[in-house]
């Protein structure tokens, strides 16, 4: 199914394909990137032989476009960005049970996730391969945006704000 919305940023559009989804398990695979051949069917795999885990997830590897018009490998994968919802494949129920991407961070909306679903808990297996490449381009909506711009340091101050809040709650 295709559905259409005003450009609200990906955690609106992750959030309308999470609600209208009909499966067990869900994937999101952003428009300049690309899973290696079998990757969906791997990390799916790694979901059916572990029932207690929620979600599975690789490596993400970097490419750039080169001078020569083709996209190389940028660095090593396991160095790069931890939290890639592009490589990454999540039963239904870790989004009933930490929420949907928060709406309200343009940027971000992946740490802040996957910062819930360590606060909960939730079990995450991590698979020793490149689950996703990750093109980037002078296109790119991260494109030459810095970490406040990018929310890291939002995303971190919610994360406090959550621990003051439970501590608050237990006093």
């Amino acid at each position: 199914r295709l559905f259409e919305q005003p450009n609200s940023g990906p955690a609106q559009a992750r959030n309308r394909a999470i609600i209208n989804a009909r499966g067990e398990f869900i994937a999101c695979l952003d428009s300049d990137d690309l899973w290696p051949d079998g990757m969906l069917t791997h990390l799916v795999d790694a979901l059916l032989r572990d029932p207690e885990a929620d979600v599975a997830r690789g490596w993400p590897q970097l490419s750039r476009l080169g001078a020569n018009g083709e996209y190389e490998f940028d660095g090593n994968p396991t160095a790069g960005f931890p939290y890639s919802v592009t490589g990454t494949v999540f039963r239904r129920r870790a989004f009933d049970r930490v929420g949907l991407f928060d709406p309200e961070l343009q940027f971000g909306e992946d740490t802040d996730w996957f910062n819930r679903a360590n606060e909960l808990g939730v079990k995450v297996i991590r698979l020793d391969c490149t689950c996703v490449i990750i093109r980037r381009h002078g296109g790119n909506m991260t494109h030459g945006k810095n970490l406040v711009q990018l929310n890291m340091l939002r995303v971190a101050k919610k994360v406090l704000d959550r621990r003051r809040a439970a501590q608050a709650s237990a006093a």
